[in-house]
């Protein structure tokens, strides 16, 4: 009876230590496999962050180098003949190449930036000699555009072997269209408010029939289409649409808001612009006058009567006053700065006046001609501008007047 007993209680115990043997088993293999996965998330971070790290070049023998003399670019390979380079030129920056068959795709001065094709596409910032990696299949594509807003890159415009575009989001680094487009085109600098959800204009040619879309490119959803030129207006506090065909200054267009809701149908005014601070302005037609209205197309005021209402750029407008001197005034009427005396030989250029950059300077040029009166020859234009951002103002004398 005895021994019986301690029989049982080796088997008992040896069924313990089994059962122990499999429980610790499970546990360490449960263990391990949740340091697998976190071994694999953090591998899988790892991968997802890569992309998103800006890296320092390795010095390398072959290298594109950037030139520049201060003004205008030049892009040359370091197995490239020099020899031909101004003496002005001076290089600012190289990027060490991996692979001796990289090459430059694009170039954009405002961002420092350049997307070159080494061991794989990277994104490379010149002033900061730093690139990132992109997302992007190692193929060739015909052309990748920059697309930047107050001197950051927000995308790629990027076209296929077969010209068809697609849009590449470089925040969330993926394409956020698929390539169906036949172009990508966006207001770099006052069409995107910076931060905001944007939309850029795509336009889109089947069978010779042109159709043109607003497109959300951070989810590629379409969200108008039109068979008329669609332009896109505005600056960082808001954003206006205008559907018409004379793209170039926006006559007889239709505008919409950024909620899609018609404003005006073109039929009362002949220009428009955006102030800073959001609100719309537009030339009355035929009443020398300009109005300012609200997101909602409600009318906040309408300005005095002028000789002539020029041109409506951000927050400013070109007019003639009554006095008859040429002046910029701003939407409040205030004159900001005042040019000559507007007599009968004097033309004023509207439609080649405007909001530009020349010899460095960006701001407001207003083109003024001369014409003898007696004789009818016309004398050289005149150029006048002002700077807001520096208050400068001056004239530049043209010898033909460009239309």
């Amino acid at each position: 009876m005895n021994d019986s007993k301690k029989i049982n209680k080796i088997r008992y115990v040896f069924l313990i230590f089994i059962l122990l043997v499999i429980v610790c088993s499970i546990i360490f293999i449960f263990l391990s496999g949740n340091n697998n996965d976190s071994d694999n998330k953090k591998n899988n971070n790892k991968k997802d962050t890569e992309n998103n790290v800006w890296l320092t070049p390795k010095d390398s023998l072959f290298k594109i180098n950037i030139y520049s003399d201060g003004e205008n670019f030049k892009i040359i390979k370091s197995d490239e003949n020099t020899n031909n380079i101004d003496s002005n030129y001076n290089i600012i920056s190289s990027y060490n190449c991996v692979l001796d068959s990289c090459s430059n795709y694009t170039f954009d001065e405002e961002s420092k930036s350049m997307v070159i094709k080494d061991d794989g596409y990277i994104i490379y910032n010149y002033e900061d000699n730093k690139f990132k990696k992109l997302n992007i299949q190692n193929a060739e594509y015909s052309k990748i555009q920059i697309l930047s807003y107050g001197g950051k890159n927000y995308g790629l415009a990027i076209a296929d072997i077969n010209g068809m575009y697609a849009f590449y989001y470089l925040k969330y680094d993926k394409y956020t269209t698929d390539f169906k487009y036949d172009g990508i085109s966006v207001e770099q600098k006052r069409g995107l408010p910076n931060g905001k959800i944007i939309t850029s204009i795509i336009n889109n040619s089947i069978y010779d029939e042109i159709n043109y879309y607003v497109v959300d490119y951070k989810t590629g959803k379409e969200l108008l289409k039109t068979d008329n030129y669609t332009g896109i207006i505005g600056n960082g506090n808001y954003l206006y649409y205008y559907v018409n065909y004379a793209q170039e200054y926006g006559f007889d267009a239709k505008i919409y808001n950024s909620d899609f809701k018609l404003l005006f149908d073109g039929n009362t005014y002949e220009q428009f612009g955006v102030s800073s601070s959001g609100n719309l302005a537009i030339k009355n037609k035929e009443e020398s006058t300009f109005s300012i209205y609200n997101k909602d197309g409600k009318l906040i005021k309408t300005s005095k009567k002028y000789k002539e209402v020029g041109i409506v750029m951000d927050d400013y407008v070109g007019v003639i006053d009554d006095d008859g001197y040429l002046k910029i005034v701003d939407y409040d009427g205030n004159s900001k700065v005042k040019f000559i005396k507007m007599t009968d030989n004097y033309y004023f250029h509207t439609m080649i006046s405007g909001w530009n950059i020349q010899d460095g300077k960006e701001g407001i040029f207003l083109v003024v001609e001369n014409t003898n009166i007696e004789t009818g020859i016309k004398g050289n234009g005149l150029k006048y501008y002002y700077i807001p951002s520096t208050k400068e103002k001056g004239v530049i004398e043209l010898y033909s007047i460009t239309y």
